[in-house]
């Protein structure tokens, strides 16, 4: 598993899956993209959208775990990104996959760091078929989910 934040997906045509619905309670927004180059999945965290604040000058220090459940690992984080509630990360990690793994469920989580303590902000979980999983990869936006 790696890591970079300056690689970028090639020019093929984009396919793009959105789930933002106008909600009073929302936990706010995430946008990435995942494609498959050979034995990796490769995930790229963009940007939030609309998270909650936090801390008490209604602001948050939001940074974004990725981890695939099957694979039972430690999961890669993000950079911090000091009091934002629309951070861009544009950070991009790299898993290698089993072939015997058809389906694997990406984890992505959201949360604020602060000087005391770390604070959940929101999660999605998203299964993905690696054997339909091409180069040039899909795009996603979707609303955060609350931990449970």
């Amino acid at each position: 598993m790696t890591r970079s934040s300056n690689e970028s997906f090639s020019g093929a045509e984009e396919r793009i899956i959105t789930a933002k619905h106008e909600t009073n309670s929302s936990l706010g927004f995430i946008t990435f993209q995942v494609r498959r180059h050979g034995r990796f999945l490769v995930a790229r965290v963009i940007s939030c959208e609309e998270l909650t604040p936090k801390d008490n000058s209604g602001v948050s220090g939001p940074y974004v775990k990725v981890s695939i459940k099957e694979l039972h690992h430690q999961a890669l984080k993000t950079k911090v990104i000091k009091k934002k509630l629309n951070p861009e990360f544009n950070e991009e990690f790299k898993f290698q996959i089993d072939n015997e793994l058809d389906m694997v469920t990406l984890v992505i989580e959201v949360w604020d760091k602060n000087m005391m303590s770390k604070d959940k902000l929101g999660k999605k979980e998203v299964p993905i078929d690696v054997s339909t999983l091409t180069e040039a990869g899909l795009d996603y936006s979707l609303e955060l989910d609350p931990f449970k």
